[in-house]
């Protein structure tokens, strides 16, 4: 890592969280509930993966994280944030979903139908200097806008709360003034920060490291991308974006592929 990588004092995380690629859905079909393919709307990444991506490295002494999680994914969440350098706090906001009419969303949940979402707080340092007001409201509400797109306001209370200072969005979707943004949906990447030497992301790196032990053990070469979720506990866009990279960067070669075995390849170096 250079000394170029800007530190900031705020992160601003939406993950692109998994839920095996499915989300259970308020439609039936035949009179049996139905799932929603995550995976139309954007790529989802594993836990382990999310909890790579190296942000410490762009820290400051003190920062604050807040970071979106799902009921299901709290334990996960608090994970990634240990694994970034911060320390679970506090609920920093619950967003309380409305329709376009201003009526309470209300959705199925596999316990509870939800209608709200939780942004998480965790600090690096003595990050409660960095306090500039006591007035801020937890309580948020707002209506939705496209799939997993939070609410401005959000922003606005970040910056009530902590005044303005270096901050960044990860997984942002757009470029919002006065913030920096890293994504997708800004300029087609995840993260821009430099990968390591060896050509790959850490989380593809990782991917490569543990595809070529299982193969070791069969004394293979070869395999067929339908066969890593047998190795490897990863959402088959997930398995297919790594592969990509890996290819692209020498690593593997496609060698066949048909519509019973899928995509077949060999490891290279």
């Amino acid at each position: 890592m250079t000394d170029k990588v800007k530190k900031y004092e705020i992160i601003y995380a939406d993950p692109a969280w998994s839920f095996g690629d499915k989300i259970r859905s308020s439609k039936k079909s035949n009179n049996k509930l139905t799932y929603r393919d995550l995976a139309f709307h954007y790529d989802t990444m594993s836990t382990t993966e999310i909890a790579l991506l190296p942000v410490k490295e762009m820290l400051a002494d003190n920062a604050v994280c807040f970071m979106w999680s799902t009921d299901a994914h709290l334990p996960d969440a608090i994970k990634v944030m240990k694994a970034w350098g911060f320390k679970y706090k506090t609920i920093a906001f619950i967003w309380n979903k409305k329709t376009s009419t201003g009526k309470q969303v209300c959705f199925m949940g596999k316990w509870t139908m939800k209608g709200s979402e939780i942004c998480l707080l965790g600090t690096k340092g003595k990050a409660h200097n960095m306090i500039q007001s006591h007035k801020v409201r937890q309580l948020v509400e707002s209506k939705r806008g496209r799939h997993s797109e939070k609410p401005d306001e959000v922003r606005k209370r970040i910056v009530e709360l902590l005044g303005n200072r270096p901050r960044v969005e990860l997984f942002a979707r757009e470029k919002v003034k006065g913030w920096h943004a890293m994504g997708f949906g800004v300029d087609g990447k995840l993260f821009a920060l430099p990968e390591p030497e060896n050509g790959l992301s850490k989380p593809v790196s990782l991917f490569y490291k543990k595809l070529v032990t299982e193969l070791k053990k069969t004394g293979a070469n070869n395999f067929g991308a339908k066969e890593i979720p047998l190795w490897i506990k990863v959402s088959p866009a997930t398995i297919s974006r790594y592969l990509k990279e890996l290819e692209s960067a020498g690593y593997i070669i496609k060698t066949s592929s048909s519509r019973l075995d899928g995509f077949q390849y060999r490891i290279e170096k």
